[in-house]
């Protein structure tokens, strides 16, 4: 199954309920990339709260006060939509752009954990409404009570490999190598495996954890893995194709432009001291033309086969020197 139940009604939203539904891999995919946009802002808006506790400064500054101006325009642009024959798709843009534009201001080192909070309540409860979540609370993938229960000991994980990242970091990587390996490992192959995503921040912010549900994330992880093995394949095939064409081009280096010509017994039957052709197949005296052509051949064969003699000479007194 390449696409989830939850994707498939991203897809009906997209439409209006009165037109034929497109099924293409096109739209689907764009379901699919709209499901991973609202799924992703969730996680983050959960991530960022948990770092974000009610006891800092939630003073609102000129950004604070344009990111409430724009929620609350979109909450007008989702009602009108929705009271303009029930439209979804438009509605689902309005929060398109809701997500993109917290998603910016999440990035500010001054954030206040309100707005965030305020425009993630939004957006699960317009999800909820549209049947695409089944709970209002913010995360679309488990409840509260499953990251009570195992948010601290992921807190315990994150700080741990926080640390163990940050120590192989400051030494010599020819030591630390296999630190580093079981870090990515635990990131990339074990936590997936228990619905748990990790991701690294920029700089030397701590990683995030986030709840997920363990088929999305296996299933990215062999996408991942299957583009890295095309990746490989693609690699090998050019390297492949490298070595071959240096193989006929040393083949070709070897021969010698008297050699190269006087062997073309099907396009010239005659030759100069020097091995330039002079009369054709048939016996008959080249043309300017045909002799100039001849030339600029033996020339390119030349200086190619001078490469080759150099190749050879520099090898030889590189093996006569060790």
């Amino acid at each position: 199954e390449k696409f989830t139940a939850r994707q498939l009604r991203f897809l009906f939203l997209l439409h209006n309920y009165g037109e034929t539904m497109d099924y293409s891999t096109d739209n689907m995919e764009l379901a699919q990339n709209i499901d991973k946009l609202f799924s992703e802002f969730i996680h983050n808006v959960k991530s960022q709260t948990r770092s974000q506790p009610m006891s800092l400064n939630q003073h609102w500054g000129p950004a604070e006060k344009e990111m409430n101006a724009f929620l609350e325009e979109k909450k007008k642009g989702v009602d009108m939509a929705l009271r303009d024959n029930f439209d979804t798709a438009t509605s689902v843009r309005h929060l398109q752009e809701l997500v993109r534009a917290g998603n910016v201001y999440m990035q500010r080192q001054d954030k206040k954990f309100v707005v965030i909070r305020n425009i993630g309540v939004f957006v699960s409860r317009m999800l909820k409404v549209f049947g695409v979540i089944d709970t209002e609370e913010l995360g679309s993938v488990g409840g509260d009570a499953v990251e009570e229960r195992l948010g601290p000991v992921l807190d315990v994980l994150m700080a741990f490999r926080n640390e163990v990242k940050a120590a192989a970091l400051r030494r010599d990587p020819a030591i630390w190598s296999t630190v580093l390996t079981a870090s990515d490992s635990l990131r990339n192959d074990v936590l997936p495996e228990l619905g748990v995503r990790l991701e690294d921040q920029s700089g030397e912010s701590p990683a995030a954890w986030k709840l997920e549900d363990r088929e999305t994330l296996l299933r990215e992880r062999e996408q991942k893995r299957a583009m890295e093995r095309q990746k490989a394949e693609e690699k090998r095939r050019r390297e492949e194709e490298l070595q071959r064409k240096e193989e006929e081009k040393l083949a070709q280096a070897k021969i010698s432009p008297f050699e190269m010509m006087t062997s073309q017994e099907t396009r010239f039957s005659r030759f100069d001291e020097k091995g330039l052709p002079t009369h054709d197949a048939d016996g008959k005296e080249l043309s300017k033309n045909a002799r100039k052509k001849a030339e600029k051949e033996f020339e390119k064969q030349e200086k190619l086969h001078k490469w080759y003699l150099d190749k050879m000479a520099s090898h030889a007194s590189s093996s006569s020197g060790s």
